[in-house]
């Protein structure tokens, strides 16, 4: 999955997530040094999600090429873009 990829949650990741949307904000190598992905959803909430576990728990949903540049520089920065706005347009409901 790239940055900008817009999924949704299909099953309860962890006891405190809601299923939601969410959009991929940055990629990262895991473990076993394949592609993960960082995504926000829409509560404000964001987790990574290695190349493993993305199948089982996220379904792609479309892409955003208004947040496919985003760059990651820190998950406080994450938190104030959220926070202002940023990801509005992929939390619409009627996206």
């Amino acid at each position: 999955m790239k940055v900008g990829t817009i999924v949704e949650l299909n099953t309860t990741y962890q006891k405190d997530i809601i299923i939601a949307k969410g959009v991929v904000f940055a990629t990262y190598l895991d473990d076993e040094s394949k592609l993960g992905v960082r995504v926000i959803f829409e509560n404000g909430y964001f987790d990574k999600f290695p190349y493993k576990e993305q199948e089982e728990y996220l379904t792609e949903l479309g892409f955003s090429e208004e947040h496919s540049n985003y760059v990651f520089v820190d998950i406080p920065s994450v938190s104030r873009n959220f926070e202002s706005g940023y990801w509005e347009s992929v939390f619409k409901k009627d996206k």
